[in-house]
C-alpha cells in the first residue's frame, strides 16, 4: 500500500511530467506559428481529479481512466475550441449539421 509520502512523490512527478509536456507542445505550436502555420493550436485538458467528492462533477474514475462523463467534458471543451477557431456556429442546426 502506498504511503502518503510515496503518493505525494508520484503526484509531484506527474505534475512535473505534465509541465514538461505542456512546455514542449507549446514550443512546437510557437515554432509552427512562426513558420507560417497559423492553424496549429494548443488545447489543454485539465488533469483528472479522482478525489471522491469530485468524481460526480468531473467523471474521473479510479486509476485515472476517464469515463463517459470525463469524455463528455473533454468533447465539450474541444467542440468549443473548434467553434471558436473555425467559426462554427455554437449549436448545430438542420442547415449546418453534417451528421
Amino acid at each position: 500500500m502506498p504511503t502518503a509520502i510515496s503518493s505525494d512523490n508520484c503526484a509531484k512527478k506527474r505534475r512535473a511530467q505534465r509541465s514538461t509536456a505542456r512546455a514542449d507542445l507549446q514550443r512546437v505550436v510557437r515554432e509552427s506559428n512562426a513558420l507560417g502555420d497559423a492553424k496549429v493550436r494548443f488545447l489543454e485538458f485539465e488533469a483528472q481529479n479522482i478525489e471522491a467528492q469530485n468524481i460526480e462533477a468531473n467523471g474521473s474514475e479510479s486509476a485515472w481512466h476517464p469515463n463517459v462523463k470525463t469524455n463528455q467534458i473533454m468533447a465539450e471543451k474541444l467542440l468549443a475550441a473548434l467553434q471558436t477557431d473555425l467559426g462554427w456556429p455554437a449549436k448545430p442546426t438542420a442547415t449546418n449539421a453534417t451528421l
